[in-house]
C-alpha cells in the first residue's frame, strides 16, 4: 500500500520545552500522512491490507486501508490488535437530524476501539436536537442518551441547542453532567463574563493511550438567531480560541483538538490565525468534508452518520503524525446489537408519549408536496407555500378580531405573509398520503411563535432583497446554491428575481394580491417571531416595522400560536369547510426566476 506523506514545517522552528515533565510540541513536528487531498475525500479502493501479527502493531501506515475495510462493511483480518504506547484514535459525529446509519456508525466504532487496544475517542459536533423528533420531544434528553452511548469524550455546542427555550437550554447542559459528556466552548461566556453552567470556557485534557490532548470549543455567533442563548456574550472566536489553546498547551497539552460548530470559511480562519490548533473536527456544514489548512487538519463528517470520520494519532520521538480518513459508510456495514436496543427503547418511550397525538389525522395529500430543505432554501416550494398560506390565515384571523376595535377596518388584502425556507424541514417530497399532526410535525420542527408585523409597501423591496441574498449563483453551471435558510416563501406576494445579480439587485416587479405594491400603503406581515426579530439577516425588516409603527392604527402583535398549531388549525379548517383533500397551487405565480 502506498501512502503519501506530507511533513509541514513552520517558517518559525520552535525549540521544544520540557514543561512539568511533558512536551510542548513546536509546529515542525507535525507530519500529516493521508491518501488523498481532495476537499472531499470520498475514499478510494486501496491495496489489500495485511497487517503483520506482532504484539505491538503501529498503525500509522494501515489505518487507511483499515477504514477502508470498516466503512465497506468488510472482515478484517485479525479480531484486535494492542497498538504500540503512542497510538490511538478520534471520531467524529454531528448534525443528527436522522438516524438511519446510527448503528451502523457505532458498529464501526466498536471494531476500531479494540484494534487501538481501548484508545478512540469520539467528539460530538452539535446539532444533535432541536430538528429531530425524539430530541424535540424529550428536549434533548434522548440525545444526550445516544451520544453517551457512542461513547462521546466531549461536545460543542450547535444552533440548534439554541432553539431550546432558555430554562430548557440550562436543564440540558446539566444533564449532560449525569450522562458523563462535558461541553466544551472557549466563545461564550454569560454577561459579567461569567462561565455558562455546563460549559468548559477554560477546554478540558483527555489522555489516551500515552498522549495528552487538549480540547475547546469554538463556535458561531448564533445567539440572536435562537431563544436559549439569547443573553450570552459570543467572544472572538480566534482570540478566544488562541488564548484557550496557550492555556492548554501550559497545562501538558501535546496535541490540541478544536470542535467546531460554524461556517466553513470560519473554520479555516480558524486553521490559518490559530497554529496551536493540530485538528479541527467541525459541525454545520451538513456536507463531507477534509482539507489541510496551512498545518493544519481540517474534517467534518458530514450529517446524520452518512459519512465515517476518523483519525489516528501518534506522538513519536517528539512528533506528532495524524492520518486523518473521510470515508461514506456503506449500506453493508452491520448494525451494532447495542446502539439498535438503545434506539429501540427511545423509539418506544416516543411512541408511549405522542401516539395519539400525532396520528389524528387533518387532511388528505392530492398529488405532491415538496418539503425539501435544499430547495426550500433557493426558490418557491409548494411546502413553502403551504406553510406561508397557514401564517396568512393566522393573520386574517388577528384582524378579524383587532378590526371590532377599529373605526377604520384593516383590509383583508393588506394582509401577506413569509416565513424564512430554513424552517421547512421534513425533507422529502411527498406522495399522496394523509396529513396528520406528525407530518405537521415533521414540516415544522421548531416551537417558534407567530407575530403580526406592520410594514410600508416602500420597505419591501429591501426585505425581498435580504431574502435572497442569500443564494450564491454559478454563472458557468447556473447553479443555486443557498448560504442559510433565509430565503423567503411567501403568500399574498408575488415577484420576480434574478439571481445573476448581485446580491442588493435582484428583485423587480413586486405585487401584493396582484396588483403593484403601494409604497405609502401599509401591509400587514404575518411570520414567525424568529424571522419578525431578524434572525437570517432580517435586520431590514426590524427596521421597516420600527420606521412603520409610528403610523399604524395597531403595533405589532406578538402571539403564543406556534407556527405548527397555525398550519394544524389552516389544515383543519379545509376539512371542516367541506374540502376533502389538499392539493398544492401551481408554482411560479408567486416567486418567477428571470434571467
Amino acid at each position: 500500500m502506498s501512502l503519501r506523506r506530507a511533513h509541514f514545517v513552520d517558517p518559525q522552528l520552535r525549540t521544544q520545552i520540557a514543561r512539568g515533565g511533558r512536551r510542548t510540541l513546536g509546529r515542525d513536528t507535525r507530519h500529516i500522512i493521508h491518501s488523498a487531498q481532495a476537499l472531499v475525500y470520498p475514499g478510494r479502493s486501496l491495496d489489500p491490507i495485511l497487517l503483520p501479527r506482532e504484539p505491538k502493531v503501529d498503525l500509522r501506515h494501515h489505518f487507511s486501508g483499515l477504514c477502508q475495510k470498516l466503512a465497506q462493511g468488510q472482515a478484517l483480518p485479525f479480531a484486535s490488535s494492542q497498538v504500540t504506547a503512542d497510538q490511538a484514535a478520534l471520531v467524529g459525529f454531528g448534525d443528527l437530524y436522522r438516524y438511519n446509519s446510527l448503528s451502523q456508525f457505532a458498529y464501526l466504532l466498536e471494531q476500531l476501539t479494540p484494534i487501538f487496544g481501548g484508545h478512540v475517542l469520539s467528539f460530538c459536533l452539535g446539532d444533535i436536537c432541536g430538528d429531530n423528533p425524539w430530541a424535540r420531544e424529550t428536549r434533548g434528553q434522548s440525545s444526550l442518551r445516544l451520544i453517551r452511548s457512542l461513547g462521546a469524550q466531549a461536545a460543542v455546542i450547535g444552533n440548534h441547542e439554541m432553539t431550546l427555550k432558555p430554562g430548557e437550554l440550562e436543564s440540558f447542559l446539566s444533564s449532560s453532567a449525569q450522562f458523563g459528556t462535558p461541553w466544551v466552548g472557549a466563545n461564550l461566556l454569560r454577561p459579567g463574563d461569567e462561565p455558562i453552567p455546563g460549559i468548559f470556557t477554560n477546554g478540558i485534557l483527555r489522555r489516551m493511550n500515552g498522549i495528552q490532548v487538549g480540547i475547546l470549543g469554538v463556535v458561531g455567533d448564533w445567539r440572536s438567531e435562537f431563544n436559549g442563548g439569547s443573553s450570552w456574550i459570543h467572544t472572538d472566536a480566534i482570540e478566544s480560541a488562541k488564548a484557550q489553546a496557550r492555556l492548554l498547551q501550559e497545562a501538558g497539552a501535546e496535541m490540541i483538538l478544536a470542535l467546531t460548530h460554524m461556517s466553513l470559511d470560519d473554520n479555516r480562519d480558524l486553521a490559518r490565525e490559530v497554529p496551536e490548533v493540530d485538528l479541527i473536527l467541525a459541525g454545520h456544514n451538513h456536507v463531507p468534508h477534509f482539507e489541510i489548512v496551512k498545518n493544519t487538519v481540517l474534517l467534518e463528517p458530514g450529517q446524520n452518520f452518512s459519512h465515517f470520520a476518523a483519525v489516528s494519532v501518534q506522538l513519536r520521538g517528539g512528533h506528532l503524525y495524524l492520518s486523518p480518513q473521510l470515508l461514506p459508510i456503506a449500506d453493508t456495514v452491520p448494525q451494532s446489537d447495542r446502539l439498535t436496543r438503545v434506539m429501540e427503547e427511545i423509539e418506544a418511550d416516543f411512541i408511549s408519549r405522542t401516539s395519539k397525538r400525532r396520528s389524528h389525522h387533518l387532511i388528505a395529500l392530492e398529488g405532491q408536496l415538496d418539503t425539501r430543505k435544499f430547495e426550500a432554501r433557493i426558490q418557491e416550494t409548494s411546502g413553502g407555500n403551504l406553510v406561508a398560506d397557514a401564517f396568512r390565515h393566522w393573520g386574517v384571523g388577528v384582524l378579524d378580531h383587532v378590526n371590532q376595535n377599529l373605526e377604520n377596518p384593516i383590509r383583508a388584502h393588506q394582509v401577506v405573509s413569509f416565513t424564512n425556507g430554513g424552517g421547512i424541514r421534513k425533507n422529502e417530497l411527498m406522495e399522496p398520503q394523509q396529513i396528520t399532526v406528525g407530518t405537521v410535525e415533521e414540516i415544522i420542527t421548531q416551537d417558534n411563535t407567530l407575530s403580526l408585523l406592520p410594514v410600508q409597501g416602500k420597505y419591501f423591496q429591501q426585505i425581498l432583497e435580504a431574502g435572497v441574498s442569500g443564494v450564491e449563483f454559478n454563472a458557468e453551471t447556473q447553479e443555486r446554491t443557498p448560504i442559510d435558510g433565509r430565503f423567503l416563501q411567501v403568500s399574498g406576494i408575488q415577484f420576480d428575481w434574478d439571481p445573476s445579480q448581485p446580491a442588493g439587485h435582484r428583485i423587480s416587479q413586486i405585487h401584493i394580491h396582484g396588483q403593484p405594491i403601494d409604497p405609502d400603503q401599509i401591509y400587514y406581515v404575518a411570520t414567525n417571531d424568529f424571522t419578525a426579530s431578524g434572525g437570517n439577516n432580517m435586520g431590514s425588516l426590524v427596521h421597516a416595522v420600527n420606521k412603520t409603527e409610528p403610523f399604524s392604527p395597531i403595533a405589532t402583535v406578538e402571539s403564543h400560536v406556534s407556527m405548527k398549531e397555525a398550519l394544524v388549525a389552516y389544515l383543519e379548517g379545509l376539512a371542516s369547510q367541506g374540502q376533502n383533500s389538499y392539493q398544492a397551487p401551481a408554482l411560479g405565480q408567486r416567486i418567477r426566476i428571470i434571467q
